[in-house]
């Protein structure tokens, strides 16, 4: 029984900390690459959705002061679009990572907590007034 019960603290410990930890890990990737964080951020000034106008030939100062205006807008909402994913994302990542942090901490813990639960348990059923 005594050995069992090691065995089982060495394997909580040791084995499925690991794989807890690994779990954490993947959380965090899959929430940074649901989000496309890296991708975003390199692009970011690109237009939205490759809109935009071509400048077009000749001398004409409303045609050419129209397409860039055109131009800059879709840049500033491409922008706008993905500065927001990209903040969301990492808002997104940090509560991932904050509960991570607390799941590995009850993991730590949850050993602990049954065997006072269990002494707790007898004592209050043994206890007579």
């Amino acid at each position: 029984m005594i050995r069992l019960f090691w065995s089982g603290i060495s394997w909580h410990y040791t084995v499925a900390y690991k794989e807890v930890l690994g779990l954490c890990q993947n959380f965090i990737w899959f929430t940074l690459h649901l989000f496309s964080v890296k991708d975003l951020s390199k692009t970011l000034f690109y237009p939205w959705q490759r809109l935009g106008e071509r400048y077009q030939g000749g001398f004409d100062i409303s045609a050419w002061f129209s397409t860039f205006v055109i131009n800059t807008l879709m840049r500033l909402v491409g922008f706008l679009v993905r500065l927001f994913v990209i903040i969301v994302g990492l808002f997104c990542t940090f509560i991932v990572c904050v509960l991570s942090v607390v799941l590995i901490v009850v993991w730590t813990l949850i050993p602990i907590l049954l065997v006072f639960l269990l002494i707790n348990s007898f004592r209050l059923f043994f206890y007579t007034e």
